[in-house]
C-alpha cells in the first residue's frame, strides 16, 4: 500500500448550544460564588454554605473543562485506522486493514443507533461509536463480526482516501 497517503482529523465537542449550556452554568456559577463570598449575598431560597459552594463550584468548572477537552483525533494511512478518544484513550488505538473485513463511509441516527455522541455501545446491534457530532462516520466491519463506527466531519475526503487504499 502506499505509505504517503494519509487522512488526518480532529474534532472537539464544539456545538453550539452545547457552549452556551456550559457558559450558563459557569457565569450562574461564578456569580453565586462572587455573590455569597465577596457581598455575603446568599444565592437562592435555600442557600449552601461557602465551603459546599466552592467544593461544588470546582466540580463543576472541572466538568466543564473536561468536556471542552474532549477530542476525537482519526488517521487513515497505509498500517490502518488509529483513533484516539482523547482523554479516554491516553494514545492511539490502531485497526489494521489485516482486522478489518470492510471500511466505507457511511451515514448514520447518533441518536437511535448509538444514543447518541461520546463513546457508545449500541443496544440494536450496530458495535460501538466514537463520534462528537454530525450523522456521518467510517464504518468498520471487522473480520470477527464487531462493528465500529468513528464519527467525521470530513466524509468526502474518509471515502476518497478509503478508495485510494483500495478498501473494500
Amino acid at each position: 500500500m502506499n505509505k504517503e497517503i494519509e487522512f488526518i482529523e480532529i474534532q472537539k465537542f464544539r456545538q453550539w448550544w452545547l457552549i452556551l449550556i456550559l457558559l450558563t452554568i459557569l457565569f450562574t456559577f461564578t456569580y453565586a460564588v462572587i455573590s455569597q463570598l465577596f457581598y455575603n449575598t446568599p444565592f437562592g431560597t435555600n442557600p449552601v454554605n461557602n465551603t459546599g459552594l466552592i467544593i461544588l463550584s470546582i466540580i463543576i468548572f472541572t466538568f466543564c473543562a473536561f468536556i471542552l477537552l474532549i477530542k476525537l483525533k482519526t488517521k487513515i494511512n497505509h498500517e490502518g485506522i488509529l483513533v484516539q478518544f482523547y482523554p479516554f484513550h491516553l494514545k492511539f488505538k490502531l485497526f489494521n486493514w489485516s482486522e478489518i473485513d470492510n471500511a466505507f463511509v457511511r451515514e448514520y441516527r447518533p441518536i437511535t443507533e448509538y444514543g447518541g455522541w461520546g463513546l457508545r455501545i449500541s443496544l440494536s446491534g450496530n458495535g460501538k461509536a466514537y463520534n462528537v457530532s454530525g450523522n456521518k462516520g467510517i464504518q468498520l466491519v471487522f473480520k470477527n463480526g464487531n462493528k465500529l463506527l468513528i464519527g467525521t466531519k470530513k466524509p468526502e475526503e474518509a471515502e476518497s482516501i478509503l478508495m485510494k487504499l483500495k478498501v473494500k
